[in-house]
């Protein structure tokens, strides 16, 4: 299945010699909890003209908070870019703004150790909390061609959300155009 997606963006790609497929790694904070995530991005990227582009991504972070707490997220995102330095295919440095919709599951874990070494130690669960929310999104970015279709970037985001949470992160990212 992967391979067909792939072909298909292949071909649609070589007409317009304008699509980046960016893979990204980094951290971010969410700012319910102080949970730092390990987050994961992928990336499609259109470029319009030279100072405007627009990408659909998702974005994966998880987190451990102390003993026996986790939460992790997954959302999606759609955003627009200018280049206000027009993207000289070199360098491109860009400013966004777009949407996303975050889903949160954050569950929590506590140990029942009894006073009896011999009894075994019990765990249980206090509880698994989920919630959604919806964004607008503020990023900067600057990517770096190395070669002439593998690119090198840094992204830095703030995504202040409905439901009170503020997720602020930087990754570094990878992409391929086609």
């Amino acid at each position: 299945m992967t391979i067909f997606l792939f072909l298909g963006i292949n071909s649609f790609a070589q007409k317009s010699q304008k699509l980046t497929l960016s893979l990204g790694a980094g951290s971010s904070l969410m700012g319910t909890g102080d949970f730092r995530h390990r987050s994961l991005e992928n990336e499609l990227t259109y470029e319009l003209n030279r100072y405007l582009t627009i990408r659909f991504s998702t974005l994966y972070g998880n987190s451990k908070h102390g003993v026996g707490a986790y939460q992790s997220y997954f959302q999606g995102n759609i955003n627009a870019f200018v280049s206000p330095f027009k993207n000289n295919r070199r360098n491109d440095f860009r400013l966004g703004t777009g949407v996303s919709r975050m889903s949160v599951t954050q569950f929590t874990e506590y140990y029942d150790i009894p006073f009896n070494p011999n009894q075994p130690i019990d765990r249980y669960s206090i509880g698994e909390h989920r919630s959604g929310g919806t964004s607008i999104n503020l990023i900067i970015e600057d990517k770096f061609e190395i070669f002439q279709r593998l690119s090198l970037g840094l992204k830095a985001f703030t995504q202040p959300f409905s439901r009170g949470d503020i997720n602020t992160g930087i990754l570094l990212k990878m992409g391929v155009s086609f």
